[in-house]
Order: structure tokens, then sequence, then C-alpha cells
């Protein structure tokens, strides 16, 4: 152990953080990469869920109550855009993970498609 010979307490914490530390951003980073990829795929899975549920309530069955459905889906798809809006910054901020650029591509497509529908 090249820090035994360390005779000061700090230079031997020092010595033995140098010595370790290529290995704990290593396999921290892989964790927070892990951890950066369930809450991404989480909150898209989220947004498809909220968006199938949301389509399988409006389906017109041809009935007389299609304003009914148009204000709902409408309504709907508005509250989606405006928690996207809301969400967005965790994918811009400067110093985010490199890993978030994959993430973003998935997010601004589906982002543009809730917009398509909520204004068209």
């Amino acid at each position: 152990n090249k820090c035994a010979q360390e005779p000061d307490g700090r230079q031997y914490g020092s010595c033995v953080w140098g010595a370790i530390k290529p290995f704990v951003q290593d396999h921290v980073s892989i964790e927070l990469d892990k951890v950066q990829y369930r809450n991404f795929d989480a909150k898209f899975d989220g947004y498809l869920a909220r968006l199938e549920r949301l389509m399988e309530y409006t389906k017109w069955d041809g009935n007389e109550y299609w304003a009914h459905y148009e204000e709902y889906l409408a309504d709907g798809l508005h509250a989606i855009d405006d928690d996207m809006v809301g969400d967005s910054p965790q994918y811009t901020q400067f110093g985010v993970p490199d890993i978030t650029a994959v993430y973003y591509v998935r997010f601004v497509s589906l982002h543009i498609a809730v917009r398509a529908a909520t204004y068209s």
C-alpha cells in the first residue's frame, strides 16, 4: 500500500481518495445513468399512458355528445402539453448528463405530436 508511507493523516486520506477516486467515479456515473434512464423512461411512459387514456375515453361512438368529447379531448391535450412544457428544462439545462440527449429526441418528438394535436 503506497499510502501507508504517508505520515500525516490528511495526506493519507488524500492518497487513499486519489487511489480509489477513478473507480468510484465510474461506478457512481453508471448508477446515476441507470437512475436517469429509469426516470426518463417512467416520465415518457406516463405521457403515453395519459394520451392512451385520453384517446380511449374520447373515441366518438356516433352519438350526439360529440361536443363533450371534443372539449374533454382539448382540455386533456392542453394539460399534457402544459406538463411537457414544465418538464422540458430537465432536458435542456446546462450541465445535464450526456444520456439526456437520447431522451430529449424522444421527448421533443412526442411533444411536437401533442402540440400538433392540441392546436389542430
